[in-house]
């Protein structure tokens, strides 16, 4: 909602509005009779623009002075009051204060006004060349389940192109529709300026009004109404496009997004942001976290409307020309929203360029598949899937509740990633039910089995990239450095006065001793594209890394000692692979 409180939907250039040709005008006699006969009106309507209006402003001079000579003779002789009382009827009578509303033969609002009541003269002229105006009260359903109430305006242009608008029922003025209107592509045919106008058309709105009759807005995606659940289609619903070719991955990322509206408190435990690998993403991306952090903000609330929205990570050719601030300030803003608005877009991240530190430590890459198991024919099936669980939703319920909690049960309750595990497993089986339901066993079967596999694949290659994997790294890492002369590895017997402790890691016993500066050191210049302080951290759950530095004493071979503050790295995290040596 802008600052007026309102919405446009379809906007026309006020430029492209034609104007209307000048209205009739009608004068009526004391019996409701034409003052003049058809033909003789007809003849003065088409004649020229400017012979009309000579002729017209000339009848209304004759009329003016006539009145002034009135009022002399009528001011002679009377008293002040009296003279206060004529000069508020002249007031009266320029202002035209009786208004009646119609709509005339080509529906556009029309205006019928007298100078006072019973007067004999009367006016009929076309308010706007705009035509089939609708107003309606509306009830919208907000994100939180709130109702809000609006007023619902809608209408043509004279080019036909409809403009809906909507506003807050108690900010429903004339000075807001009016400038709505006006943006919107509408002109006025009468008025002299815009209050008079705007005055108007405020007031045959309020004619048409209905308020018999409620419109309903709903919020895209699922919503409680009246106790039960209702799928409004997205702009760009994720069950809509065909899935023939799709691989499994994609499937149950799909499901999820269209089912995180419905169940919203199954997502908060989620700690990491979906990705994929741009090769196997099958998805228009419009977004890009290397966006100026306004307009990446500007294009998440134009595209919040959706169940999926993928987004480019960050590319390190880029982030090595403008730096990472962008991408950094765009990520913690997809994190953020992702956790505090329960109807905010499930957001898939797409790799382009390599893991980059950002991705490694904000998303749960899914992997990459084969050929032969990448390929469902889920097209009919998924265009169906919310009507299945729309009309059953309690053992719709029943069987998310129960996979859902089965999923957590099967992992360590320390398991970093144990809710994505659990979000992927409830989109499983929420697709062999729908299967079940349209009477496809066989399907059903091969798809458990095949988007199972994927499950455990899933588990085993986050497992290994949270574990093994940073003892790999940090062994690479600890290698690299070494060859290139960075770092000294020293046995504590053989420390000397050369020893350094931003350059020399020590060994003594089962534990090497380092600083914890250096080690953050050398694994961003040896291990571009993984964050150090997540491989810090899986070593430090794995308890192969101390979590504080201790003060240390390092004796020389001179029999003094050198002070230092050291963590405690555990042999064994090395010698898996190779002689610390």
């Amino acid at each position: 909602m802008n600052k007026h409180n309102y919405s446009v939907y379809t906007q026309v250039p006020s430029s492209r509005v034609q104007k209307e040709p000048i209205p009739a005008i009608y004068f009526l006699d004391d019996n409701g009779n034409p003052l003049y006969d058809e033909v003789t009106v007809q003849g003065r309507l088409n004649a020229k623009d400017k012979n009309y209006q000579q002729i017209l402003a000339a009848s209304r001079q004759k009329q003016d002075e006539q009145l002034r000579q009135k009022d002399k003779l009528l001011h002679q002789g009377i008293s002040p009051a009296e003279k206060e009382e004529l000069k508020a009827y002249g007031k009266a009578i320029n202002r035209f204060d009786t208004v009646l509303y119609f709509v005339d033969q080509y529906g556009c609002p029309a205006i019928c006004k007298t100078r006072h009541p019973g007067d004999k003269y009367v006016i009929q002229r076309r308010l706007t060349a705009c035509r089939d105006f609708h107003a309606v009260l509306v009830k919208q359903y907000t994100v939180d389940g709130k109702v809000i109430h609006l007023i619902g305006i809608s209408f043509k242009t004279s080019r036909g192109t409809t403009v809906q608008l909507l506003f807050q029922k108690e900010k429903f003025t004339a000075k807001a529709f009016y400038q709505s209107f006006t943006a919107a592509g509408g002109s006025c045919c009468y008025g002299e300026g815009g209050k008079m106008q705007a005055d108007l058309l405020f007031g045959f709105l309020g004619s048409i009004l209905d308020t018999e009759h409620t419109a309903l807005l709903p919020p895209v995606g699922w919503f409680h109404l009246d106790d039960r659940w209702v799928y409004t289609p997205y702009k760009e619903d994720c069950c809509s496009d065909s899935l023939l070719s799709t691989p499994t991955s994609l499937v149950l990322i799909r499901i999820a997004a269209v089912l995180k509206t419905r169940i919203p408190d199954k997502f908060n435990g989620s700690k990491y942001l979906f990705a994929i690998s741009e090769n196997d993403a099958t998805l228009q991306v419009r977004l890009t976290v290397d966006d100026i952090p306004k307009h990446f903000h500007q294009m998440l609330d134009q595209y919040s409307a959706s169940a999926l929205l993928p987004v480019y990570g960050d590319n390190p050719e880029i982030t090595a020309t403008i730096g990472d601030y962008r991408s950094k300030t765009n990520f913690v803003t997809l994190i953020t929203r992702t956790k505090a608005e329960p109807r905010f877009p499930l957001c898939l991240i797409v790799s382009t360029n390599g893991i980059t530190e950002l991705q490694q430590k904000h998303c749960l890459f899914l992997p990459h598949e084969e050929s032969h198991t990448a390929a469902l024919p889920l097209a009919k099936i998924f265009s169906k899937l919310c009507a299945l669980v729309e009309h059953n939703p309690d053992a719709f319920e029943r069987i998310v509740e129960r996979s859902y909690i089965t999923a957590l049960g099967s992992l360590d309750e320390e398991c970093a990633f144990r809710n994505e595990i659990a979000l992927l497993n409830v989109s499983s089986v929420v697709l062999c039910w729908a299967l079940k339901l349209l009477k496809q066993p066989d399907l059903a079967q091969t798809a458990h089995e095949v988007c199972q596999a994927y499950i455990n694949n899933c588990l085993s290659e986050w497992d290994s990239s949270l574990d093994c994997n940073a003892k790999e790294i940090l062994r690479r890492v600890l290698y690299s450095a070494q060859e290139a002369g960075d770092i000294r590895l020293l046995r504590y017997g053989e420390v000397d006065s050369s020893y350094d402790p931003d350059r020399d890691i020590v060994q003594k016993g089962g534990d090497f001793l380092l600083k914890g500066s250096l080690l953050k050191y050398l694994i961003c210049e040896y291990a571009q594209g993984y964050s150090a302080s997540a491989i810090i951290s899986h070593l430090q759950s794995e308890h192969l890394l101390s979590e504080f530095s201790i003060a240390k004493k390092i004796r020389i071979d001179n029999g003094t000692y050198v002070d230092a503050r050291l963590l405690t790295l555990k042999r064994s995290c090395l010698t898996e692979y190779e002689d610390s040596d």
